[in-house]
């Protein structure tokens, strides 16, 4: 059998440079993709859960503050009730 006029035999290292192009082509395109993946899906994601526990830590401890400021209100009148 023969072979094609127009078959050119590659060097091996030519094709083992293709081959490593193709790979890091490969594995930039894969990062790029996960990159966007974090930045569209999952850093607003984690931002929101942060906003919200932070929201809601604020929240109980304005509602500590506030009862700490009724205890020690409280505790005034108690005292000037005792000096009277």
């Amino acid at each position: 059998m023969s072979r094609p006029a127009y078959t050119v035999p590659v060097p091996d290292m030519i094709l083992g440079s293709l081959k490593t192009l193709l790979n890091i082509e490969y594995i930039l395109l894969h990062t790029y993709l996960l990159l966007h993946l974090y930045r569209e899906l999952i850093a607003p994601t984690i931002g929101t859960l942060f906003v919200e526990s932070f929201l809601e830590e604020d929240d109980t401890l304005r509602q500590g503050r506030a009862s700490g400021a009724a205890k020690i209100s409280s505790r005034r009148a108690r005292l000037l009730d005792s000096m009277l």
